[in-house]
């Protein structure tokens, strides 16, 4: 039989975010209970393993969350009792356009939205203590924003010359994402600073990195391009910046 962590997670997972109509919250079919499992990034986790190793057989709405001219725009993430959703208004009267929810994985309530200002690009990463939503600022830039898992506080910001190509995958404190310049970009989630950035060139398989996102292991982060390049975090010092994060104007 599937674990009661699975189901809860499965569950959860499956619970409809209805992003149109109008904000309504329908009551439970039965009750979640505390929801202890997790899917914190594109992927799932930093492996992109895409799994969970069981689940159950015959899932069920639990609950239903409806909003007012509201579209999704990535896959939910899920960490901590916690469902992180981007969004876009659709309607141009919008006072923000793109937004991010917290929603609560029991019931669905709705924790807290925040505006994001840019375009998001997929689902959020989250760590212990931050989110980072990958953006499109521009048409040939891209920015990654972060913000506290709490009450959704803004923590930093951090612009990149060229467009995401995938949403951002984050291990051990540090947030990786690569650009449609053939860059990857290591960041810390804590403050956002730069631990270092690495081209990689067509004479290393490629110019550009390209969706998914990068992977990490103890050992490697794996990049795909037109191959696939496995880079060692301990030999990419020679790239590294001493530099804060860069605010936006």
């Amino acid at each position: 039989m599937p674990s009661t962590t699975r189901r809860r997670l499965l569950g959860a997972l499956g619970a409809s975010v209805a992003l149109s109509g109008c904000l309504t919250l329908e009551s439970n079919s039965y009750e979640l209970g505390p929801v202890d499992g997790e899917w914190r990034m594109d992927g799932r986790d930093a492996g992109h393993t895409r799994r969970v190793d069981d689940g159950p057989t015959e899932p069920a709405t639990a609950w239903r969350t409806e909003f007012d001219d509201v579209r999704g725009v990535g896959t939910p993430s899920l960490a901590d009792g916690e469902l992180y959703v981007p969004a876009d208004a659709v309607t141009e009267t919008a006072r923000s356009r793109y937004r991010l929810y917290a929603l609560s994985a029991r019931d669905g309530g709705v924790r807290w939205q925040v505006p994001l200002r840019v375009e998001p690009n997929g689902a959020p990463a989250v760590s212990a203590d931050r989110i980072v939503v990958g953006a499109k600022r521009s048409v040939k830039g891209g920015r990654l924003v972060c913000f506290h898992p709490r009450y959704g506080e803004e923590q930093w910001l951090y612009d990149v010359g060229s467009r995401l190509t995938a949403p951002p995958t984050v291990a051990e404190g540090v947030v990786y994402v690569g650009d449609w310049s053939g860059r990857v970009h290591a960041i810390g989630t804590l403050a956002g600073t730069v631990r270092w950035t690495r081209r990689i060139d067509a004479g290393e398989g490629g110019d550009r990195s390209r969706p998914p996102g990068p992977s990490t292991t103890e050992r490697c982060i794996s990049v795909r391009s037109r191959g696939t390049r496995g880079l060692s975090p301990s030999t990419l010092t020679a790239a590294r910046s001493a530099g804060a994060s860069r605010q936006a104007p």
